[in-house]
């Protein structure tokens, strides 16, 4: 592969990188084996296609992951042996699912959501939407984390809620919430402001 600090040998490239080189491959060698076949066994070669790629996002770095879905419906749209073509994606990945809020077309494409529940899995058409930022893809119904933050921050911020409903909450309580928001919060983090209004009106300085 050619870098800007010199060549190197595909297999000593990234497995990102030998994962999009994998997909090129295969598309392109599919169509000329299918292609030799058709001519050996003397029939008209087909001209659609349907890809199937499982987890699309693996080991592809986030600026890759906004592009590889995009990238394949481009290459396939450019082979001239295609007139028409299916892809079927795999993902966790928010930033695929963002990906395909410009091109997602809600009378062709269907969206389906995977979930475990009593030991079996569920298959089930989800409506797709725009959720816009990233972090909101990562609370939507496709992926499903509360919080678009980490463990720790979910189980102080689920602690702070509920100190919130609480009829008397105690100040020591509020002071030693405040304390684990600090540690698991940036400065700047948009539940601040809530907080510090609802532990200041209970007389504890943030």
């Amino acid at each position: 592969g050619e870098h800007a600090y010199g060549q190197s040998p595909i297999t000593l490239e990234s497995d990102g990188v030998k994962r999009v080189l994998g997909l090129a491959y295969l598309i392109a060698w599919t169509f000329h084996e299918h292609k030799l076949a058709s001519e050996l066994e003397i029939f008209a070669p087909l001209s659609n296609v349907f890809l199937i790629v499982d987890e699309v996002e693996s080991h592809l770095h986030p600026r890759w992951q906004r592009s590889i879905v995009p990238s394949l419906i481009n290459a396939l749209e450019e082979l001239k042996e295609i007139s028409d073509f299916q892809i079927a994606v795999a993902t966790h990945s928010p930033l695929v699912l963002s990906s395909l809020e410009q091109i997602y077309e809600q009378n062709l494409d269907r969206s389906y959501h995977f979930e475990l529940e009593d030991g079996s899995v569920t298959f089930a058409p989800l409506e797709f939407a725009k959720m816009g930022d990233v972090s909101d893809w990562l609370t939507s119904p496709f992926i499903g984390l509360r919080y678009a933050r980490s463990q720790d921050a979910q189980n102080v911020l689920d602690a702070a809620m509920k100190i919130q409903e609480a009829d008397q909450p105690s100040k020591i309580e509020i002071d030693r919430i405040t304390q684990l928001l600090k540690a698991t919060l940036g400065s700047s983090d948009k539940f601040w402001p809530r907080w510090i209004f609802f532990a200041k009106k209970h007389g504890v300085k943030v």
